[in-house]
């Protein structure tokens, strides 16, 4: 007789016991604990009898699932490490990563904790863990996702802004990165970051003439990147202090000098005109000459310092005063009767005083000095060839002495005035010495009545004509040059004869 029901029992070591009935060949017993060893066995049930139980058989179920799993990232490099808790009945353990791009990476143990590398930089993750025995595997827990760190900043850059000394610093988005930070280190370790979402970011506030070295990292979730390779920024040098001029008067040279100015490569000195014309001197000293300047102007000297990145570093201006020009047109009055020289000349450009120097023949110096544009020259010597210059002055300069103007003063007063007459003729010759610087003379006779008479010479003897007979007569001598005539000599007496 066939059998009309078939029940099967489980148990484990532990006492767990459990079973399920069938009129097939098979059932489904539940509640069954995950990694225990089971023994199973099958009774077949008749309407009036029951068989034995079959032959134990040995049941190996499915590990337990995998719990406490947590992940490490290894953010400097790309490893990735995972553990769990020890899972009852596995034997051995599958940790598996994929990557967004399907890429997998896996390690077989049969400890709790697996490290995988090779993972790439700015990648999201997924990992799972599986138990494993010789016939069955336990479901697998899927972790959380994971990203690794991000990758390196490349391509970075830095432009400066050289009248702020502000540095933009930009670079090619990281894969993975969240945000950036940007920092710059100067030579003594002093550091300014600046933080960004996107790729670029303004670091301020740089100190003039230094070198920084620039880099960026990138922050994702969990981790950063390592810093990017550095570049070099070079800010603006910094502006010249101490501008000092001192002039050369004789040349019309500005000859400009200052400090040394941090981070500057080299100099240029920028001295400009009234009308805007400029003179440059570029230089890699601290100092620099610049000629060609006009006298008597008034101009302003800068010096800027230059480097590679900018050149914007300009000094205070300073002002000066060049030599004042050469006067001009000079000119001669001259008072006969004093042998005083008034000069005269045009005012010249700069000019804060005048000095008019007069040479005699003798080498002997008078001069004058005057604010305005006429000075008098007292007590020269008559008969005296005089040659007269003006120089203009200012706060620190002389001009070159003007174009010479020559002179002679009066002639000196004629002496040793004689008269002899010829009697029958009534005719008297008049003679002198000479007098010094005359050109000519005029005698002249000066009747008791006031009649007069004259004869003029180039030497020093003429006659005079026509005297009346027997009156005494008064005779004087004047010597003349082209400017001037000297007083009249001593009069001297004279009898003419009788009829």
């Amino acid at each position: 007789m066939d059998p009309e029901l078939y029940v099967a029992t489980l148990k484990s070591a532990s006492g767990f016991s459990s079973s399920c009935s069938s009129t097939g060949d098979q059932c489904v017993v539940s509640d069954v604990v995950c990694g225990e060893m089971y023994t199973a066995s099958v009774l077949a049930l008749g309407s009036d009898c029951q068989s034995f139980y079959t032959d134990e058989l040995i049941i190996d179920p499915a590990p337990c699932i995998p719990d406490s799993i947590e992940v490490q990232l290894g953010c400097g490099t790309d490893t990735v490490s995972m553990s769990w808790n020890d899972t009852v009945g596995a034997q051995s353990y599958i940790a598996l990563v994929i990557g967004e791009d399907g890429q997998y990476y896996s390690c077989n143990t049969t400890d709790t904790a697996c490290s995988m590398s090779g993972l790439q930089c700015g990648y999201s993750y997924s990992a799972s863990i599986t138990a494993i025995t010789t016939s069955c595997s336990s479901t697998s827990v899927d972790v959380t996702e994971f990203h690794t760190a991000p990758c390196i900043p490349n391509n970075v850059a830095a432009l400066l802004d050289c009248g702020t000394n502000t540095a933009t610093l930009s670079w090619g988005g990281a894969a993975g990165a969240v945000s950036y930070t940007s920092t710059v280190t100067g030579p003594d370790g002093e550091q300014r970051s600046c933080n960004a979402t996107d790729t670029t970011c303004n670091v301020t506030d740089l100190q003039c003439g230094q070198t920084y070295t620039s880099s960026v990292i990138a922050l994702g979730d969990q981790c950063s990147s390592a810093p990017s390779g550095t570049t070099d920024l070079q800010t603006a040098p910094c502006a010249p202090q101490n501008l000092a001029m001192q002039f050369d008067c004789d040349n019309n040279i500005a000859v400009l000098s200052w400090d040394t100015a941090t981070g500057a490569a080299n100099y240029v000195s920028t001295v400009t005109g009234p009308q805007g014309e400029q003179y440059l001197c570029n230089t890699t000293a601290t100092s620099c000459n610049i000629g060609g300047l006009a006298c008597g102007q008034t101009y302003n000297a800068t010096v800027t310092a230059f480097n590679e990145a900018c050149s914007n570093a300009t000094s205070a201006l300073t002002e000066f005063q060049t030599a004042p020009c050469v006067p001009q047109n000079v000119g001669l009055k001259l008072d006969c009767g004093t042998n005083t020289a008034t000069l005269s000349w045009d005012g010249a450009p700069g000019a804060v005083s005048y000095t008019s120097t007069v040479t005699g023949p003798d080498g002997e110096l008078r001069s004058c000095n005057a604010t305005g544009t006429t000075c008098d020259v007292t007590d020269l010597q008559c008969g005296q060839t005089y040659a007269a210059t003006v120089t203009a002055f200012d706060d620190q300069c002389g001009s070159a002495p003007s174009a010479a103007i020559e002179w002679q003063s009066a002639p000196c007063i004629v002496k040793s005035v004689s008269a002899v007459v010829e009697c029958a003729t009534n005719v008297a010759a008049v003679s002198w010495d000479s007098a010094v610087g005359a050109e000519s003379y005029t005698s002249t006779v000066t009747a008791p009545d006031g009649e007069q008479g004259s004869c003029n010479a180039t030497g020093t003897t003429c006659e005079i004509q026509d005297l009346q007979c027997g009156q005494t007569y008064a005779v004087s001598v004047t010597a003349f040059n082209e400017q001037c005539s000297a007083p009249d000599s001593a009069l001297s007496e004279f009898q003419t004869g009788e009829v």
